[in-house]
């Protein structure tokens, strides 16, 4: 079992993913009314209010993922895996919180610096008797 100084953030990341899901479901509930009126296949052109529901809502899916796999990183003491973690969820949302200041990216910005911070908490685990290799 690895140490953690500090809980990384899988649960703030998990929690963050549902909110995100619960917002879009209010946000975009017109848009996806009309996607389950018209039968789900082929509900949603390209380009369309439509198409962004489905964006917002699906991406709470891979979210909650990532936070999940963040805390079987710290379980198994891979500080490199929270730290690729924390630096692409940290671009992803400075950029999109720069692109749209007025949403809620900035959580995002809050939750994935905190994460790539306390990714040097996070004591790498060792296996007794393999040596690393180079």
């Amino acid at each position: 079992m690895s140490v953690i100084a500090a809980s990384p953030r899988g649960r703030s990341l998990r929690l963050l993913s549902l909110a995100h899901g619960i917002v879009g479901a209010f946000v975009y509930r017109h848009e996806l009314r009309e996607i389950a009126s018209r039968g789900f296949v082929g509900a949603a052109p390209y380009r369309s209010e439509r198409a962004a529901a489905l964006w917002f809502i699906g991406s709470a899916l891979p979210g909650w993922l990532v936070g999940r796999l963040v805390d079987l990183a710290a379980d198994a003491g891979d500080r490199d895996a929270i730290r690729l973690a924390g630096v692409l969820g940290l671009v992803a949302g400075v950029g999109g919180a720069v692109l749209m200041p007025p949403s809620t990216l900035w959580l995002q910005v809050v939750v994935y610096g905190r994460l790539l911070r306390d990714s040097r908490l996070v004591v790498e685990k060792r296996t007794p008797g393999i040596e690393s290799v180079g």
